[in-house]
């Protein structure tokens, strides 16, 4: 319910940035004011969004759309929408794919959205700039797909919990850098829905 409430307002927030741009005619505060609004409008979409979404993984209702999809396509997803976080950072990202494509039955939109999750995290902790490396591989009868980053890792103690929901192993650096603790709580359940794992 108060991912709906937080939804609501966000609407008509758009729609005055949207309105700025019709007045903008060259003045840089207004240019600068729209763009604002824009960006922060879009942040707190992409938050309630989450919340919604794991608050749906939780409760088993997200729906799945099983296909036979390349994994290499999912890659290419979720790397288009971690590319405004990639590029913030300054991050040089290497992909690393066989060369026979691997195919998995899967959810495409979904999966994507959880490596993506992945990759964001790791470009948000990994210190500017920095390289992140997905790697993909066939393993048995299952894909196995990894993603490396040179940030300051996860504390032994604390990877017990790195998974439950709103669990943040710094939070006073998390919030600096945004975030509500839930993009690997997510992207784990969209994988166990697929029979695997994170």
């Amino acid at each position: 319910m108060l991912s709906h409430e937080l939804r609501s307002p966000l609407a008509p927030i758009a729609n005055a940035a949207s309105v700025l741009r019709t007045l903008e005619d060259s003045n840089p505060i207004l240019v600068r004011l729209r763009e604002i609004l824009e960006r922060q409008v879009g942040r707190l979409g992409r938050l309630v969004d989450e919340l919604i979404d794991v608050t749906r993984a939780a409760q088993g209702q997200i729906s799945l759309v099983r296909d036979r999809v390349f994994v290499d396509g999912i890659v290419q997803s979720a790397v288009a929408s971690s590319h405004e976080r990639l590029n913030a950072g300054r991050h040089r990202l290497e992909v690393e794919v066989p060369d026979q494509r691997l195919q998995v039955r899967g959810d495409p939109g979904r999966l994507a959205q959880a490596l993506a999750n992945l990759i964001g995290n790791a470009a948000k902790f990994t210190f500017e700039p920095g390289v992140i490396t997905i790697g993909v591989r066939r393993a048995a009868k299952t894909v196995q797909i990894s993603v490396k980053d040179q940030g300051q890792g996860i504390d032994p103690h604390f990877l017990p919990h790195a998974f439950e929901l709103f669990a943040q192993q710094d939070q006073t650096l998390a919030r600096s850098l945004g975030g509500l603790g839930v993009g690997l709580t997510l992207a784990r359940r969209i994988a166990q829905l697929h029979g695997g794992d994170v």
